[in-house]
């Protein structure tokens, strides 16, 4: 038992420190079929735990390592205690016991299976049996033998038997059939090759697909962040002049050709960012450091130089990020902030629609902006009312999020996979946030501020352009 116990707590652990909740809920809990809000409490530790708990108690433990396996293929998985191999022996035993009797009774059914099908061989190949000759009684007393030769084309003699009559008795034995020995030949079937199917392979998550389209998506391995693949189109950008509560700042409505990139599929957590700390260290750069951890609302905080999340904070949107920091945590995990018409197309798509969501206004339960409870969510609170069309969260309300480009008037002509102004004093941020006006989660608003402004309002997500992973377009 103690064992087991051991064992469990292992495990979570291990889930705990390479899945965030976000990615429990679709990696493990949904193939498990497992209902994840079930399960108390909304921290990673107290998902781990309640997944491992209910997999416990249904035997299902060594499905949910398989899948561990399966999704974090690096680790190394601990294999629950009743389903490891059994050590082997290190003696012999050379006296005979009851435990072997069920393999004799097994080395004996199989010899008389192998009687049996020689037998049927025989019976089926060979030629019929001789009959037994017929005896018929007469009143004579002469004995006689009468042999009939019947014709053969086998090489094979034939024999006439004449028996010896008892005295008192007469008796006629006729052989009514000739044994013959005729070499029939044997019908062998040849063995048809069968192909074998060749296993699907699996496609390692970890790696985007050599052929993307709509709806496919995965995993980086840098942050473990999963990225939904938007395809190459041309879109209206910016809005017209009698769209309501639009601004003078989204006119003119100009025509914009976008090659196909990766988008996150939720802003950057503060475990995620602490990770990246971790490994860079918090830099200054233009007189500020990346992050502000002496704000009493910094979601990161250190120790010792060991950056991390702090309780309750790790799937929360990190906030507090300059753009220089933001801009640095996506280089450094294989991207790059989103261009403001990446960011734009992201979030209204092909039907231009008004909010991420589509056209229905902001209410509570589609985004985190002004008038709802608790302030900044975790990443994913509002899925999947919230979700855009490429399934991506968070796009409308709860954090700002820094966008690669100058602030500054659009073009009017067609421009392709457009980059903004070349030079400028504030980059441009889009979606709104915890502390915004519903009306600012619309996704052609745009919002600016000078790059080393560090606000619990600003946060950000990446993206991957396509024809980073050697795709052609």
């Amino acid at each position: 038992m103690n064992r087991d116990r051991e064992y469990e707590a292992r495990l979570i652990a291990l889930i705990k420190n390479s899945f965030t909740a976000k990615e429990m809920r679709h990696e493990l809990y949904v193939p498990l079929s497992i209902p994840y809000d079930e399960v108390t409490g909304d921290t990673r530790s107290d998902k781990a735990t309640g997944l491992v708990q209910i997999c416990g108690r249904n035997g299902r433990l060594p499905a949910l390592v398989t899948l561990c396996q399966r999704t974090r293929p690096r680790m190394e998985w601990p294999l629950p205690p009743a389903a490891k191999k059994p050590e082997l022996e290190t003696k012999e035993s050379d006296s005979f016991s009851l435990n072997d009797v069920p393999n004799l009774l097994w080395v004996l059914l199989g010899a008389i299976v192998i009687v049996i099908i020689w037998a049927g061989s025989v019976w089926l190949f060979n030629d019929e049996p001789t009959p037994l000759p017929t005896h018929t009684p007469t009143s004579t007393m002469t004995a006689t033998a009468t042999a009939t030769i019947a014709p053969s084309n086998t090489s094979t003699p034939t024999t006439t038997a004449t028996p010896s009559p008892p005295p008192t008795t007469a008796a006629t034995a006729t052989v009514t059939s000739i044994p013959t020995t005729t070499n029939t030949p044997t019908m062998t079937a040849t063995p048809t090759a069968t192909a074998t199917p060749s296993p699907t392979p699996t496609r390692d998550p970890h790696q985007p697909p050599s052929s993307p389209a709509l709806g496919d998506w995965w995993i980086r391995s840098t942050d473990e962040v999963r990225l939904w693949y938007v395809p190459a189109d041309t879109f209206w950008m910016g809005s017209l002049l009698d769209t309501p509560n639009a601004n003078k700042d989204e006119w003119p409505q100009h025509e914009v050709n976008l090659s196909a990139y990766w988008l996150d599929e939720t802003e950057v957590t503060a475990t995620q960012f602490a990770i990246f700390l971790n490994v860079t260290g918090n830099r200054r750069e233009h007189g500020v450091e990346w992050i502000n951890l002496d704000h009493s609302s910094s979601a990161v905080a250190e120790d010792e130089g060991v950056f991390f999340a702090k309780p309750g904070m790790d799937d929360k949107p990190v906030a507090l990020v300059s753009w220089y920091g933001a801009n640095a945590y996506c280089q450094w995990a294989g991207g790059q902030l989103p261009t403001e018409a990446q960011w734009e197309y992201a979030a209204r798509g092909p039907q231009l629609s008004t909010y991420p969501w589509g056209s229905g206004s902001p209410t509570c339960n589609l985004a985190q902006f002004r008038v709802c409870p608790d302030g900044v969510q975790a990443v994913g609170s509002k899925s999947p009312a919230g979700n855009n069309w490429l399934g991506a969260m968070d796009m409308g309300g709860n954090i700002w999020e820094w966008t690669a480009d100058w602030y500054g008037e659009y073009e009017t002509a067609v421009s392709t996979n457009p980059t903004g102004p070349s030079i400028g004093s504030t980059r441009v941020l889009r979606g709104g946030s915890w502390g915004s006006e519903s009306w600012m989660t619309r996704t052609a608003y745009r919002y600016y501020a000078i790059p080393t402004y560090r606000s619990v309002f600003h946060g950000f997500r990446c993206v991957v352009p396509y024809l980073l992973h050697g795709h052609d377009e």
